[in-house]
């Protein structure tokens, strides 16, 4: 007789295999149907390709930063082993690196929405799996050779890790890559973590000047600046990506919803923000409470709220969305607006539907991929009310 751990692994494997065989469906085995079908390029890992390798490349020499390079020193520093392989090779071992880091990030996800309260529900296990590795977010990130699974993995790690220490080393090794993860020490800061706070500054500090020890501080600080004033050009409401129809953010989204200009998208900025805050405010009350339920929802919630002021907001940005959808789904219980909720985000973020709708530019326009990830955000504030209303009660009861 099987044990279960066995008819898990078998459960999972079975999913795997189901949506290696959907996927193949969806692009009619071809991979370029698939690489001409899911954006507007056509290369295979063409950020990697294009942008990370001649960073890594040129960067021993002292290059200024390749076109569309938005990351710290750090991340070409790191990717120099892969540079010196040649590009078919390191296009291959990246390539193997995505598909692992996909499978960590729902494995992850998984692993920290099992210690929700109440039942474990595991046979949502092989569905989870299954719609998991259909999420486009993921498939976006794969085709384009991205960051971004790879960062959402850090940061839904430093979620869960039980050692806050580590948890915290792994968004300073995210913020060393990539700088919008540093804005998830906030919650370190809320929660007066500081220790903890400490070690994930102190990786992060560490790991960006590793690069001055071999091209010189003052190097690194030229690169900083050019990509600080790329990102500046760039990404305000009058840049290029700002406009761009892919990207996900909420002023972009109801610019183009709404045709917003002017004093418009700037009112609607602002509405984003104060959403935001609302989102923080919950997140203060959660950090407060300090259970593992109440810190994983904190860090659904910030990452919920990252679209709703930060651009661009890529469809790769959404990587972490699997794990929102599962914690929430575990939270929700029978409650049954939640569980709608949660099943209409993962529809919107399927490449079923992306695939249905067979037009990538449409499926970006309509900005999908931002309501997938709005109609979760009354779900997470609700849980977080609950968490904080149920640590009131505690508090005010008089002791036995």
């Amino acid at each position: 007789m099987r044990t279960p751990d066995r008819f898990h692994l078998m459960q999972i494997l079975l999913a795997v295999l189901a949506a290696v065989g959907v996927h193949g469906i969806l692009w009619q085995g071809s991979y370029e149907v698939f690489s001409s079908s899911v954006d507007f390029n056509q290369g295979a890992l063409e950020d990697f390709m294009r942008v990370y390798l001649p960073a890594a490349d040129g960067f021993a020499a002292g290059h200024e930063p390749v076109a569309g390079f938005l990351y710290a020193p750090f991340f070409p520093w790191l990717l120099q082993p892969l540079a010196k392989l040649g590009p078919a090779t390191a296009s291959w071992i990246w390539l193997c690196w995505e598909l692992l880091a996909s499978a960590l990030l729902l494995g992850l996800g998984w692993r920290w929405a099992e210690k929700v309260g109440g039942d474990a529900r595991k046979g949502w296990l092989p569905l989870y799996v299954f719609l998991g590795a259909l999420s486009f977010p993921l498939l976006h990130n794969l085709h384009w050779g991205q960051i971004s699974t790879t960062l959402a993995l850090l940061i839904v790690a430093g979620a869960g890790l039980q050692d806050r220490r580590l948890g915290a080393a792994c968004i300073g090794f995210a913020a060393a890559i990539k700088f919008y993860p540093a804005v998830f020490f906030v919650l370190f800061i809320l929660g007066r973590d500081w220790r903890s706070l400490r070690w994930g500054l102190g990786v992060w500090a560490g790991l960006s000047l590793l690069p001055g020890f071999q091209i010189g501080f003052g190097s690194v600080l030229s690169a900083y600046a050019a990509v600080a004033a790329s990102i500046s050009e760039l990404t305000g409401l009058d840049g290029e990506w700002f406009r761009a129809p892919n990207n996900q953010s909420l002023p972009s989204a109801a610019a183009r919803w709404l045709g917003l200009t002017g004093w418009g998208l700037k009112v609607c900025a602002l509405m984003g923000w104060a959403a935001a805050l609302v989102a923080l405010n919950a997140c203060a009350r959660l950090t407060g409470e300090g259970g593992a339920t109440a810190r994983l929802l904190a860090f659904a919630l910030l990452l919920l709220s990252l679209p709703l002021i930060m651009s661009p907001s890529w469809p790769h940005y959404f990587a972490a969305l699997p794990f929102v959808q599962i914690l929430l789904a575990r939270l929700a219980g029978t409650d049954r607006f939640a569980l709608g909720a949660v099943a209409v985000s993962v529809l919107l973020s399927s490449c079923l539907l992306f695939r249905g709708i067979d037009d990538p530019d449409r499926y970006a326009r309509w900005g999908l991929l931002l309501i997938a990830n709005l109609v979760l955000l009354p779900v997470a504030l609700a849980n977080a009310k609950g968490i904080g209303g149920a640590q009131s009660d505690c508090s005010s009861s008089p002791s036995a």
